[in-house]
């Protein structure tokens, strides 16, 4: 029986960072159960009905997506509130929120996985890093198998890994343009729109204080990626992360 909420998760994924970010940062205590892409699916029907992560299993619901745990989290637990309690920044807030989920975090998935289907290893440490050494490679066998069909399925191109990275640089260009004074997206105070910008550019940033950071050693070809988004908006998601993310919280599992 689950007596505190347990989210269902990949351990290397901006979107499921979201999640976890929220969580940590209401101080929510739960535990979190790792699964692995291409090898989720069954369980994930079984339980929520459809096949995508982060899932959070509390008080007896099923809530996918992240954007949908984050309500539920802000009904739940006000305390330490992410949504803004005026009515027209709480507007914009959401507002940043989905553009970040819709226009910029697919782009960002897409990338690393186009950089990644060059480099199964450091998927396979990526997503099986609390595994052991032969798991690990056994992943890797089935990354390499499965490549071209990963490939197909995302439309990863060099035409649309272009665009992808047309859309990042647009959307850290609007973080650079459109940030408040006082740093933050909207308003004054730390909201759901400077976390959901900084959580989905997480794995460009490399942040110190992100507590996934995608395994040593990079392949050059990552560094090259993130090195090419170097400027104002990354910098601005590392300050972010290093005010906002803490230690997070007490918790079972990766």
């Amino acid at each position: 029986m689950i007596t505190v909420p347990q989210l269902i998760q990949f351990r290397f994924s901006h979107f499921n960072e979201k999640a976890r970010w929220a969580l940590d940062f209401k101080g929510i205590p739960h535990s979190r159960r790792t699964v692995l892409p291409g090898l989720q699916t069954k369980e994930l029907r079984r339980i929520s009905g459809q096949r995508k992560v982060p899932v959070l299993l509390m008080d007896g619901r099923v809530i996918h997506d992240s954007t949908h745990i984050i309500a539920a989290l802000e009904e739940k637990h006000p305390q330490l509130p992410l949504y803004p309690s005026d009515e027209k920044l709480k507007k914009q807030a959401l507002e940043w929120e989905e553009f970040f989920d819709e226009e910029v975090g697919p782009c960002v998935r897409d990338v690393m996985f186009y950089i990644g289907m060059s480099n199964t290893g450091f998927v396979a440490r990526c997503f099986a890093g609390h595994r052991g050494f032969l798991f690990q490679k056994f992943y890797q066998c089935l990354l390499l198998m499965s490549r071209k069909k990963t490939r197909k399925y995302l439309n990863l191109t060099p035409e649309t890994f272009k665009r992808n990275c047309d859309k990042i640089r647009a959307g850290l260009a609007r973080i650079e343009k459109e940030q408040q004074p006082g740093g933050y997206l909207v308003g004054d105070a730390f909201s759901i729109a400077d976390l959901s910008a900084a959580a989905l550019l997480s794995p460009l940033a490399k942040s110190p204080h992100n507590p996934h950071q995608p395994p040593l050693p990079y392949p050059q070809d990552y560094l090259d990626l993130t090195h090419s988004f170097e400027g104002p908006g990354l910098e601005w998601v590392r300050d972010i992360y290093a005010t906002h993310r803490g230690m997070g919280v007490k918790k079972q599992g990766d």
